[in-house]
């Protein structure tokens, strides 16, 4: 198979890939066009939110978060114009009462509209403080990107509030030690799909196709240069009591390891300025620097848990 690449020198040949053919409904420009109406759209609300005196402290593909957030309704009004709907609805929705419900402020807290605290892209919380001046965070305000595939024994989000409030604790005090949470281990759970991963876990006893099995990750630091840095097991669920001694087995990686990977991650769209505001920085694209990603048939989600182990040949999608 010729696969084309932007110029003869990057067409090669390619054996064995998986074949994406055209579908009924496919439509490149439409999924091109709707990520560009949305940063035009945040492009506008920044211009719109300046001249009313606001600031967009943090923005995603489809949402913005707006300081002071009374001015949030004021500015939502002005896009209403563009509602291609026939029945009158607001065209941008507000989310504080959400993100940050009024029943959930703790008793005696002077904050009348919730604190943003972020750490890179798609990394942040929405919190308040209580009498005594300790963050309270709001568990659907938290985000859990970046920690989400890691296994926690309780309510994940009761357990993402817990360690948001840490980080901000962190932040304002400079203590940046999370060894309270060295006692949980880093794991993952993963189901065996493929055939491509039993010579793996061939010597694992009692794996069974669509199995699960639980992935124990192992602290980089303790190991050789080059080593892999996870371990197959049979699938212990976090409620059972042999799940939290994988933490104390030798070269553990445990919670204490995330939360400190976490805390200290910064991404290439975002610099944190000397104020603590998230400033988004410029971006200009070459040729020579772009990578090109098969989402589907590179198998992210797996590559993600194992890494080369569950590598795949690349998908290729024939127009």
């Amino acid at each position: 198979m010729e696969v084309c690449g932007l110029d003869t020198e990057e067409t090669f040949e390619e054996d064995g890939a998986k074949v994406e053919e055209v579908g009924e409904l496919f439509s490149p420009l439409l999924g091109a066009t709707i990520t560009s109406g949305a940063h035009l759209l945040l492009a506008v609300l920044d211009t719109v939110a300046k001249r009313k005196g606001a600031e967009v402290v943090y923005c995603e593909t489809d949402s913005a978060f707006v300081t002071p957030s009374t001015a949030a309704p004021e500015i939502a009004r002005v896009f209403d114009a563009l509602n291609p709907y026939a029945v009158t609805c607001p065209f941008l929705k507000g989310e504080t009462e959400e993100k940050a419900p009024k029943r959930d402020y703790p008793k005696g807290s002077t904050d009348r509209a919730p604190r943003f605290f972020g750490l890179s892209s798609k990394r942040y919380c929405l919190f308040v403080q209580d009498r005594f001046g300790r963050p309270v965070v709001f568990k659907k305000g938290a985000s859990d990107h970046g920690l989400g595939m890691y296994q926690v024994p309780e309510d994940r989000e009761k357990f993402t509030k817990r360690v948001w409030e840490r980080l901000i604790a962190a932040a304002l005090d400079g203590d940046d030690d999370f060894s309270e949470f060295g006692y949980l281990p880093a794991t993952a759970q993963f189901a065996l799909t493929t055939p491509a991963l039993l010579p793996r876990v061939s010597k694992i006893d009692g794996i069974r196709p669509f199995g699960f099995l639980t992935i124990r990750y192992l602290d980089p630091a303790a190991l050789p240069e080059g080593a892999e840095t996870f371990e197959l097991r049979p699938f212990i669920s976090p409620k059972e009591p042999a799940w939290l001694s994988l933490a104390e087995e030798d070269r553990a990686k445990t919670w204490a390891h995330i939360i400190k990977g976490y805390a200290e991650h910064r991404d290439r769209k975002y610099e944190v300025g000397a104020d603590g505001r998230i400033v988004r920085r410029s971006v200009l694209v070459r040729k020579d620097s772009l990578v090109g990603l098969g989402k589907g048939g590179m198998k992210l989600a797996a590559r993600l848990k194992l890494g080369k182990a569950a590598s795949a040949d690349p998908s290729i999608f024939i127009d």
